[in-house]
């Protein structure tokens, strides 16, 4: 599901994230460089890393949704 989303979304959800989620992340994800990524965008707003992280959330419950029809 995530592969739906490209680097930037990702990085952005991933800000202020545990190091553990990062690290699990990163080796879903060996061709993306987060920390060159993140540091290209630069600050980001809370509000922006809220809203990434809530796309993504909703998408992962409709995908579970429908598979349970």
């Amino acid at each position: 599901m995530l592969e739906q989303f490209d680097a930037n979304s990702l990085v952005t959800a991933l800000m202020g994230a545990s190091p553990e989620t990062n690290s699990f992340c990163e080796r879903l994800f060996p061709d993306i460089d987060f920390e060159m990524t993140g540091k290209n965008m630069g600050r980001i707003r809370i509000e922006t890393v809220e809203d990434m992280q809530g796309q993504i959330i909703a998408m992962i419950n409709l995908q579970t949704v429908n598979k349970e029809i």
